[in-house]
């Protein structure tokens, strides 16, 4: 390791070398930018397509700071001085508006030392204030980057392909990556030429910042988790339309995050049940997203880009993945402890999800590099469908998804780039929300308190919707004034689990259902599961009118 890389102790104030340390030119500036991870197939090809259309190396080398208890990275914020050239730039980055945003100052400095006087009065200053800790460094990334200027009709867009290391002790991190910046214009600018770079080159989404990487692996964590449901922090004073663009970010960034997880971004060791871990929540992102534009689309009209048949697609192609997947590791061990002898699995193909091969996602690269300095031309798609050989991983990695993937981001970042709408009534956006929660709930109890008597279609239909009531008390509970519905939660995740465990028995009924007529042990698997189905309908019955009683404070209407 060089030298210069060695890690130090830093702290802020008179002993980080005071105001003259550093020159106080300071560029404040909301970064925005895309970055699309490079499979190995297309590296070469790639960056020889940038030099031919004049792209600049250079070299860059960076120490990123943080306290022992990741104080700035539990804030979003990342810190680092970085030798450009012979040239050191100490910046600070903290979260934007969205995904793509992030607050930036950098400050060139004479030297090496870290020096956070430079912060005072910025809107850095009240992050940096609460630090209790010695700041040090956390970890370093070592990169040459080749950087090329775009000119559309649209804007100016700097391309930057980065390949190097990010390093915390002996863990590493390759990097390998393009990054689309917005200098000026609009974003559709930026969105143009990320089409065309990544159908060309089967490049793969990716919202991890270098620092985000680094900061997983200075916890020695060198493999991502999957993205579970996040936090969305609402205000009361928020609009309808505010609090939809933030809902929608979050569902967005864990459909993001996962594909990426799935694709192999760093989970090239990743057994079957973590890519199945990333795929399920894949799926889960789908679903709340889908369940978002439902219940915003009472005050906002939904893009069509947003729910169009791509996704539905994609949602049913998973969901029958899943269902082969829970019959095998989880329907099956529980007949053998039943008693029964090893079945073998009935496999059945899962639904089509229309994708398309594009150039490059699976197969690797164009290996034409783009003449006469002209960036790359997108290619004409070619219609597939995915079987049970091929499954959520190819998907994940398919230009098509990924071009979806696009889409969706392009499309939730106009919507905050909005103009601020108006209210849409004078009541606080937490009673807003809630008397639409409030009433989805009294709809499915009502339903829901008969449950043993539905059909199996009615019961699927029911499951369905309480699902969406969960993921969208969970998207409003910080603002919802309405006690009973935040404390609601804990209730509808479990009956949503038990809900699900109906529907895979459900499924193995009807897989172990063809076998029955020639195996006696498929036939007795037939039998354990419509038992245990009567078993759990009742429960979930007894739920609903438990819900009815303690929630809504109503007598549950008699069978």
């Amino acid at each position: 390791m060089d030298k210069w890389l060695t890690s130090q102790n830093f702290k802020g104030g008179k002993d980080a070398g005071g105001p003259d340390a550093c020159t106080r030119e300071c560029a404040n500036v909301l970064e925005r930018e895309l970055k699309l991870h490079v499979p190995g197939p297309s590296r070469e090809p790639l960056a020889n397509a940038l030099r031919h259309m004049g792209a600049r190396d250079q070299r860059l080398r960076a120490r990123y700071f943080d306290t022992q208890n990741r104080d700035l990275a539990r804030a979003g914020v990342a810190l680092r001085l970085r030798l450009e050239g012979d040239q050191w730039v100490q910046t600070i980055k903290a979260p934007g508006p969205d995904e793509l945003s992030r607050i930036e100052l950098n400050h060139p400095c004479p030297n090496s030392e870290l020096d956070l006087t430079l912060y005072k009065d910025s809107v850095i200053e009240p992050m940096l204030a609460g630090l209790e800790h010695a700041l040090k460094v956390r970890y370093e990334t070592d990169v040459n980057r080749l950087t090329l200027v775009q000119e559309t009709s649209h804007g100016v867009v700097e391309l930057a392909c980065d390949r190097g290391v990010v390093r915390s002790g002996k863990l590493v991190f390759e990097i390998w990556e393009l990054e689309l910046e917005q200098v000026s214009g609009h974003m559709s600018a930026v969105f143009t030429l990320a089409r065309q770079w990544l159908q060309q080159y089967g490049l793969i989404l990716d919202l991890r910042s270098k620092a985000e990487r680094g900061d997983q692996l200075a916890r020695a964590i060198t493999m991502p988790a999957p993205k579970r449901a996040g936090k969305v922090r609402l205000e009361k004073t928020m609009t309808v339309r505010q609090a939809y663009a933030l809902s929608l970010g979050e569902c967005v960034s864990q459909i993001i995050r996962n594909a990426t997880s799935l694709a192999g971004v760093d989970t090239a060791e990743a057994d079957t049940h973590a890519k199945f871990e990333y795929a399920q929540y894949l799926r889960v992102g789908m679903r709340r997203l889908r369940s978002c534009l439902k219940f915003y689309g009472k005050w906002e009209k939904v893009n069509k880009l947003l729910n169009d048949q791509r996704l539905r697609d994609y949602f049913d192609f998973l969901g029958d993945v899943r269902d082969q997947d829970v019959l095998r590791f989880h329907i099956a061990p529980q007949l053998v402890k039943a008693g029964m002898p090893d079945l073998p699995v009935p496999v059945t193909a899962p639904a089509t999800a229309n994708t398309s091969t594009g150039s490059a996602a699976a197969r690797g690269a164009n290996q034409n590099a783009p003449k006469n300095g002209a960036p790359p031309q997108t290619q004409t798609s070619l219609p597939a469908v995915y079987t049970a050989s091929a499954g959520p991983a190819q998907l994940a990695g398919n230009v098509a998804f990924q071009l979806y993937l696009l889409d969706l981001l392009e499309t939730l970042l106009s919507l905050g780039d909005q103009q601020k709408p108006r209210k849409v009534d004078e009541r606080e956006l937490g009673d807003v929300l809630g008397k639409r929660l409030k009433k989805w709930l009294k709809q499915i109890c009502r339903r829901g308190v008969h449950f043993e008597h539905l059909a199996i279609e009615a019961q699927h239909d029911l499951r369905k919707k309480l699902k969406r009531l969960r993921y969208c008390v969970e998207l409003s509970s910080s603002v919802l004034s309405d006690t009973k519905l935040v404390a609601l939660r804990p209730l509808l995740r479990q009956m949503q689990h038990t809900m699900g465990d109906l529907n895979d028995l459900y499924n193995a009924e009807v897989a172990y259902q063809g076998l029955a007529t020639t195996d006696a042990a498929a036939f007795k698997a037939v039998s354990w599961t419509k038992e245990r189905q009567s078993q759990i309908k009742h429960q979930i019955e007894v739920d609903f009118r438990m819900l009815t009683r303690e929630v809504l404070g109503e007598e549950p209407d008699e069978a």
